[in-house]
């Protein structure tokens, strides 16, 4: 099952470009265990000739992360992996304390960012929670809801997923392939619950929605997406849909 992502998050585009930092911090290490500027070309391209095998990781995980797939996590552990034992190796050869200092510096924000896209994989923007092969299509707790774009088109639908800043929608009809903002309207035990969306990513008729937590309208009585997050996860139905 894979989605197709329309908008990508700041921290899947910030994820790609910590692994791009990742090869200048490793070339940097090597010309500071040669001694060598880190400007000199004819070193550079040495260090990438003799790199080759780390480059095509690198760019193999950056594909992964770009296409929001879940190995992805195996990809960074394996890429950031390899960048610090390489440069730590290097440490052991010529006990150079700058080195050593910035092989900690890096395996400490490495560790970061990993954490930072493994909790992005698991936004319910990337989980659809049921698949095109289905004879019959709907979700296990399904939450009728109306999308609603600028141009005032109206669809409805049910959500198949959710958490505290995203959900899934499965649409009962079918549409031409909606981007942009968008309002959400959810009808849930007899209360209406609104708030502004941003379509992320698609997966057959479903959308996956980036959420604002905060009611459309902006008075006491307004209910948003916060609201009907809440009253989802204090009854449990977060944990049957998830």
């Amino acid at each position: 099952m894979s989605v197709k992502l329309l908008k990508r998050s700041s921290v899947l585009k910030n994820t790609i470009f910590f692994i791009m930092l990742s090869f200048v911090y490793y070339h940097i290490v090597h010309s500071l265990f040669a001694q060598v500027s880190t400007i000199d070309m004819p070193f550079l391209v040495q260090n990438a000739l003799n790199s080759k095998l780390l480059i095509a990781l690198g760019l193999l995980t950056m594909l992964q992360v770009w296409r929001a797939k879940k190995i992805s996590i195996l990809f960074l552990g394996v890429f950031f992996g390899w960048v610090f034992l390489d440069s730590f190796l290097l440490f052991l050869h010529g006990f150079d304390k700058v080195i050593l200092i910035l092989s900690f510096i890096y395996v400490i924000f490495s560790f970061y960012y990993s954490i930072f896209w493994k909790l992005e994989l698991e936004d319910a923007s990337y989980h659809p929670c049921f698949n095109l092969s289905d004879i019959n299509i709907r979700p296990t707790y399904p939450v009728q809801v109306e999308l609603t774009l600028p141009e005032g088109e109206v669809y409805s639908g049910w959500i198949s997923n959710l958490d505290d800043e995203s959900c899934f929608v499965l649409l009962d009809e079918k549409w031409d392939e909606l981007r942009g903002r968008l309002n959400l309207k959810i009808f849930f035990e007899g209360y209406e619950f609104e708030s502004f969306a941003r379509v992320v990513s698609t997966y057959g008729a479903g959308l996956g929605l980036k959420l604002n937590s905060r009611p459309k309208k902006q008075s006491s009585s307004s209910l948003g997406w916060g609201d009907f997050y809440d009253i989802m996860s204090d009854r449990g139905y977060v944990q049957n849909i998830i």
